[in-house]
């Protein structure tokens, strides 16, 4: 309730990467059903509300809202492309039970990675709460590194599940979802598939249609969500306390985050 806490809103979006082989070796979660089922079974807002507190909203997709504009009708990507990954309980749970009996399991146990710090392990406590009271049969260990060992553990895919995120470099959806192509040096959880390359290859090289390719970015989303290649979690923002004599203070989604050149103090007795 206080009129100088203000909302900063930022382009990072985090969000569960889904590791499909591990040593060698094929992961549970390269059963779709079971990465529909996880991606399904958390409630983003209260997580939000009750572990974030600090302005960040449930994220429903890769590319962070109000990033980019459709160059002909200059509607944002985010609100363009919907809501298509979001909290189902009872939907997860038909797809969870379809995941195990292709598996030919009764129960799984899986892995969640994230950082060290306090807020990450409030975070996996509030995951591991609603995966396993959602999905029966799934039991969860958190492990929670310092953030140089956890991107020591993603680039070896030593994970099964890994909390982890992306703010943008530029303002174009690309520079988000170039990041699960199959060749994408940032990718370390082995999602493949050959249309959503195909997108992202069409949206990286096409520059003369720009229409064309905006719809291509569209559709490459709509394949990751599909595909449960990743499940988005939340858009971060940031809580500060801002006094109302201070004018032309700037904050920016991508780039620096905070312009002072405009900045000055006025009406301060």
């Amino acid at each position: 309730g206080d009129p100088e806490l203000k909302t900063q809103p930022t382009s990072s979006v985090f969000y569960f990467k889904f590791n499909q082989e591990r040593n060698g070796e094929e992961t549970p979660l390269a059963n779709e059903n079971i990465r529909k089922a996880v991606s399904m079974s958390y409630d983003k807002q209260a997580f939000a509300d009750t572990v974030l507190q600090n302005g960040s909203i449930p994220a429903n997709g890769l590319v962070p809202a109000e990033l980019a504009t459709d160059p002909a009708s200059g509607e944002d990507f985010r609100k363009q492309s919907g809501d298509l990954s979001t909290f189902d309980v009872k939907q997860a749970q038909e797809y969870w039970e379809k995941g195990l009996k292709e598996l030919g399991v009764d129960s799984l146990t899986l892995e969640i990675l994230g950082d060290d710090s306090e807020n990450s392990k409030k975070a996996l406590e509030f995951m591991q709460a609603q995966l396993t009271s959602n999905l029966p049969g799934l039991e969860i260990n958190l492990r929670n590194v310092p953030f140089k060992v956890r991107l020591e553990a993603d680039t070896k895919q030593d994970y099964d599940i890994e909390m982890s995120g992306w703010g943008a470099d530029y303002a174009d959806p690309i520079n988000f979802l170039e990041l699960f192509h199959s060749e994408n040096g940032n990718n370390k959880s082995s999602y493949s598939n050959a249309d959503y390359d195909a997108l992202v290859e069409s949206a990286q090289t096409n520059v003369s249609d720009l229409e064309g390719r905006w719809e291509d970015m569209l559709e490459a989303e709509k394949v990751l969500m599909e595909t449960a290649g990743i499940a988005p979690i939340y858009q971060r923002a940031y809580a500060v306390l801002e006094k109302d004599y201070l004018k032309g203070f700037t904050t920016h989604l991508t780039g620096a985050d905070k312009s002072f050149k405009w900045a000055s103090i006025e009406g301060k007795e």
